[in-house]
């Protein structure tokens, strides 16, 4: 038995520095202890990734996949890089959070877990889209693609056929875009969360608006159920392109009542400025 017992082991791997003091530290434990302290990690990076602290769910990831390699296992690899990806993400350092995806994806491909390989390629084809690589982001869309259009899963479909439109557009193929939000919006049709639908009409229906079509950028978002204060800000800004000043005015003001929330101020200061 090593220095530490398994609630020591697992508060020891959460208070080192790096990965040296890690592999020291998990020397000369049983599985039995290892064991436990993976899973007492794995309880304290859940906590922390649900609290939205991420700083510290990113640290539990790290020395869950120290845990998990001197375990001599692989298995969960795939979801500890995915959920280290994200952390990254919302932490926004999208550069160590595509090169941790990456990881991810190759653990998913020696374990042959076909769903975390999907999550860990969609993972790096999101962070180099949001830093403008969109070329190298379509091929691992397109990768991603292939593996759950097979899967056939509606939730998967949106979000990945979601993310492909976003960069065809980035790429300026807005055609392109378009024919992928409308496919978005059939995989929203049959998926089972409710947030999907809504999203993908106001997806598509500003798709059209790209294309200059604002009659049917209009007539889409206004078929949207439920709007958001995003989406009655883009009602108004189409009303408004299509001189329908009045109606504008209406949405304008319903948006600013509906973008109430701490985090909305944002888009309450833009949409006084557009209404202004």
């Amino acid at each position: 038995m090593g220095l530490h017992a398994d609630g020591d082991l697992a508060a020891a791997l959460l208070a080192a520095k790096n990965g040296d003091e890690r592999a020291a530290l998990l020397r000369g434990h049983s599985p039995g202890e290892l064991a436990a302290a993976l899973d007492s990690i794995e309880k304290t990076a859940g906590a922390g990734f649900a609290a939205r602290d991420y700083t510290a769910a990113l640290n539990a990831y790290q020395a869950a996949v120290a845990l998990e390699r001197a375990a001599g296992h692989d298995a969960k690899l795939p979801f500890y890089f995915r959920r280290a990806g994200m952390c990254y993400a919302l932490l926004g350092r999208s550069e160590e959070s595509i090169a941790v995806y990456r990881e991810g994806v190759r653990a998913a491909e020696e374990t042959g877990d076909q769903d975390m390989l999907a999550e860990n390629l969609h993972g790096v084809a999101v962070n180099l889209y949001r830093l403008g690589q969109y070329r190298e982001a379509l091929a691992v869309i397109q990768r991603e693609y292939a593996i759950v259009d097979k899967a056939g899963k509606p939730e998967g479909l949106f979000r990945n056929l979601t993310t492909y439109a976003q960069i065809r557009g980035g790429l300026g193929q807005l055609k392109q875009a378009l024919s992928l939000y409308e496919q978005a919006s059939e995989a929203a049709r049959l998926s089972s969360n409710p947030a999907d639908y809504p999203l993908t009409l106001a997806n598509l229906g500003m798709a059209y608006g790209e294309l200059g079509d604002y009659e049917t950028t209009l007539r889409i978002l206004l078929s949207i159920p439920n709007p958001t204060a995003n989406d009655l800000d883009a009602i108004a800004i189409t009303q408004k392109r299509l001189h329908h000043e009045a109606q504008a005015e209406i949405s304008y003001r319903a948006a600013i009542a509906a973008a109430t929330a701490p985090g909305q101020w944002r888009l309450r200061a833009q949409t006084l400025l557009d209404y202004a």
